[in-house]
């Protein structure tokens, strides 16, 4: 759906962050096809790295999975979205769930 977007939207403005932290930071923003560019590196580098083996553990359904442990950022949306592109699951681990917690979802 997102690379469908690109094709419709491709220089139009996609995700805006803020430059620099704090309530009266300027916001900057990315394409869609400039969201598409880094979020196709990041799925490469992934690959690459074999950050995401393909794992058969439920039913011998073969899937690659990888976790993203971080605050909502522009990094965590474009690793996100660079995941799916390669049909890698993300896991999202929040700081706010605790140690037990995070312990039992990457088990």
């Amino acid at each position: 759906m997102f690379i469908e977007s690109v094709d419709v939207y491709g220089n139009k403005d996609c995700i805006g962050y803020r430059k620099e932290k704090g309530i009266n930071g300027e916001y900057l923003f990315k394409t869609y096809s400039e969201v598409k560019d880094d979020a196709l590196i990041i799925g490469e580098a992934i690959d690459r790295l074999k950050l995401a083996p393909i794992v058969n553990e439920y039913q011998n359904i073969e899937m690659r999975m990888i976790s993203i442990y971080g605050k909502n950022s522009y990094e965590w949306l474009v690793t996100d979205i660079g995941c799916n592109i390669r049909g890698i699951t993300t896991v999202p681990i929040y700081d706010t769930l605790g140690a037990e917690a995070m312990k039992f979802i990457l088990d």
